[in-house]
């Protein structure tokens, strides 16, 4: 199943707590099952709660990225990046230019410049706003 690593912004109360309605998709990008698999054997997800509206009982619960985590996360990416542009693969790529590998380089290099994106995003402009998670699904 096809999943992807969303930054999104939710209203929030005075408590931290973080409400669905209202929510904004800031950036998407597709993760793959190895990445999220990398993610999970490393523990760098956490669970928060969402509620559905002020006032309500009513809650379900998301995966997120951990904001401490982000650093991690990112330098994961950063040594797939590396494995990619430096693989077998590549390098056959290069030497005898096959078009079928170039492509699925192509893809990778662009699922991991995407997540690489997202996350550096949540970073750079967000990392002070606890309403603005980094959530998987």
């Amino acid at each position: 199943m096809s999943q992807s690593l969303s930054l999104i912004e939710y209203p929030a109360d005075e408590h931290g707590n973080l409400y669905e309605d209202h929510s904004r998709i800031i950036e998407s990008a597709f993760i793959t099952p190895e990445v999220i698999n990398t993610i999970e054997a490393q523990r760098l997800l956490e669970d928060k709660t969402l509620l559905e509206e002020p006032g309500a009982s009513a809650s379900s619960v998301m995966k997120c990225l951990e904001d401490s985590s982000i650093d991690k996360v990112l330098s994961l990416l950063e040594i797939e990046f590396v494995k990619s542009i430096t693989s077998e693969a590549a390098s056959n790529a290069k030497d005898i230019l096959i078009s079928g590998e170039i492509s699925s380089l192509i893809n990778d290099f662009r699922t991991i410049a995407n997540l690489h994106h997202v996350i550096k995003l949540k970073k750079e402009k967000f990392e002070h706003r606890p309403n603005v998670v980094l959530k998987l699904g």
